[in-house]
């Protein structure tokens, strides 16, 4: 028996990740067999897919095939932290050459108190963290960076995509796209909501409360897949009692994030695509960080743009998502007006009811500011308002397939919001629009510094949960000291998964034949001890996991009863 162990690259487990996932997976012991490695090997995979998928986000096809083992550097937080920021800026298309990347990991080094002479910031350690990592060099620039269109990789690449879209009818072509939007921002604070006054909004920052749309269409516009809406708190204020007239899904920071994108597609894309055909379909996406990595399922064929084109390649961002968008802020801005045209009287009433309402959920039918569910509404109508011929346009434009020609006939609402604020007599010029419609655009400064904010949020509680768990490890430490009874209700445990991950680790070890020929006849008195411990193990994880559903569903009822 050869003591050589196979290890599965990144688009291998990607592979068994996949078949995992599906309605009625095949065993692990026969997906084991079928790549030639260990059914731990498989376990371990099934894991850590989360990890498994965020780590290949950013991979290109061709490093996924070549990466056996993901490497951990000497440094991680520090690695972890570089990660996250040149992540946010890849979302935020702003460009990210190596010598800026360096320069950020030296000052990560020094808020985390690394010494000069144990970290060196060269270009060698950054090109080996970029291997690690799966960053190949063209993701380093934002999707807005100057494109090479005569480059010869990227035409050949490009060949190779329009192959793929020549064998499916139009009809079965879709492309999936997500942006930013300022749901709740009106233009400038020119025009107040009813009960605001001049001097309480002076120098107060502008309600940029940010959210993410996933947009998805087929090249001929006849099936508009329903728009997601991502938001940050979990169960906000203004649904209770209330149902969402989108899909409506949270994330701490309003991100669309790998585990957020697995759900889109099989809660609403995969069941949206289903109901109109069972032929086979092709999902077209850009290679964002947040994104899932191809593959092929149940006869829908998941595929990317070649990195640095989605700007002049991807539908969406042909004028589909400008257009969603631009319809979007018309219907807040029409709603707000007409809310200035109500009697006094209504007015006054309308705020006595909006007292009346939980906090948050009094939206613009009350004079405040837009809430989750008025976007949600906002979203609907609009997307519902965007006509086949623009979508057919917009595929057209990209140049991915040749469908027939279509006037769109674009009605100019700017323009009659214009007519409106002038009846009004509230003063707002063309420019002012413009600037508001155009704010949250992707390459635009204010969206990018949105974007970066939430990073430095998040960076600086990455910071604070280290701080803390480097003190009540400190604390612990003296406890342990100091009392030498300590009982097991003092101590904290983190959760099982970690654990098991390793007791697979050393599972792999024991079935390694250098063990077995080390051990000799020790081996099965070894392998007996680590059954039974297993064994334990998982009996002691079930009864943990059965008490902590008890303890929610508790919390439930609790729940329900103070409701």
């Amino acid at each position: 028996m050869s003591s050589k162990v196979k290890r599965l690259n990144e688009s291998q487990r990607l592979e068994v990740i996949s078949k995992l996932n599906q309605p009625n997976p095949p065993s692990k012991r026969s997906i084991a067999r079928q790549y030639e490695v260990s059914e731990t090997a498989i376990r371990k995979i099934w894991l850590n897919r989360e990890n498994i998928r965020k780590r290949s986000a950013l991979m290109s096809e061709e490093t996924k095939k070549k990466k056996l083992r993901a490497s951990v550097g000497r440094f991680t937080e520090l690695e972890d932290k570089l990660y996250l920021w040149i992540d946010s800026m890849r979302r935020a298309s702003l460009p990210v050459p190596p010598s800026l990347a360096i320069l950020k990991a030296k000052k990560i080094a020094e808020e985390l108190l690394i010494p000069q002479d144990a970290f060196k910031a060269s270009w060698q350690w950054f090109s080996r963290f970029r291997e690690r990592r799966g960053l190949q060099r063209i993701l380093l620039h934002g999707e807005g960076a100057e494109v090479d269109r005569e480059n010869p990789d990227l035409l050949e690449a490009l060949d190779k995509l329009y192959a793929i879209i020549s064998k499916y009818n139009p009809e079965n072509v879709y492309n999936m796209d997500e942006t930013g939007l300022f749901f709740r921002l009106l233009p400038k604070y020119t025009l107040l909501m009813p009960f605001e006054d001049v001097g309480s909004t002076r120098g107060k920052k502008k309600a940029k409360e940010r959210v993410s749309l996933v947009v998805c269409a087929n090249a001929t516009g006849t099936h508009k897949i329903p728009c997601t809406l991502i938001g940050k708190p979990k169960f906000p204020a203004c649904i209770r009692n209330r149902e969402w007239p989108v899909k409506y899904f949270n994330q701490n920071k309003a991100w669309m994030d790998v585990a957020t994108c697995w759900k889109w597609f099989e809660e609403v894309f995969y069941p949206q695509v289903r109901k109109k055909t069972g032929r086979p379909v092709l999902l077209l996406m850009d290679n964002a960080p947040g994104h899932f990595a191809a593959f092929e399922k149940n006869n829908i064929k998941v595929v990317f743009f070649p990195p640095n084109c989605s700007s002049w390649k991807q539908p969406c961002d042909m004028g589909i998502i400008a257009a969603l968008k631009k319809r979007y802020k018309y219907l807040y801005l029409k709603d707000v007006l007409n809310f200035y045209e109500l009697d006094e009287n209504l007015k006054a009433l309308k705020k006595e009811q909006a007292k009346r309402l939980p906090r948050g959920a009094a939206g613009v039918a009350y004079g405040n500011p837009a809430h989750l569910l008025d976007a949600a509404h906002y979203i609907k109508l609009a997307w519902d308002a965007i006509s086949d011929v623009t979508i057919k346009n917009a595929f057209n434009k990209a140049e991915l397939l040749t469908l027939q020609e279509g006037a769109d006939e674009e009605v100019d609402i700017m323009g009659e919001l214009l007519r409106s604020f002038k009846i009004l007599n509230i003063p707002i010029d063309e420019s002012t629009i413009d600037e508001f419609v155009h704010v949250d655009d992707e390459n635009s400064e204010e969206f990018s510094h949105e974007i970066l904010v939430d990073v430095n949020d998040v960076l600086e509680r990455m910071q604070t949960t280290n701080d803390n768990e480097d003190e009540s490890d400190h604390t612990m430490v003296e406890a342990c000291v100091q009392s030498p009874e300590l009982t097991e209700s003092d101590i904290t445990f983190g959760g099982f998964e970690n654990m098991y991950i390793k007791v697979l680790e050393v599972e792999d070890q024991l079935l390694c034949p250098d063990v077995q020929a080390q051990a000799e006849n020790d081996y099965n008195d070894l392998k007996n001890s680590f059954d039974l411990f297993q064994q334990k193990l998982r009996q002691v994880v079930l009864k943990a996991k059965r008490k902590r559903e008890r303890n929610m569903h508790q919390l439930t009822i609790h729940d329900l009863f103070k409701s």
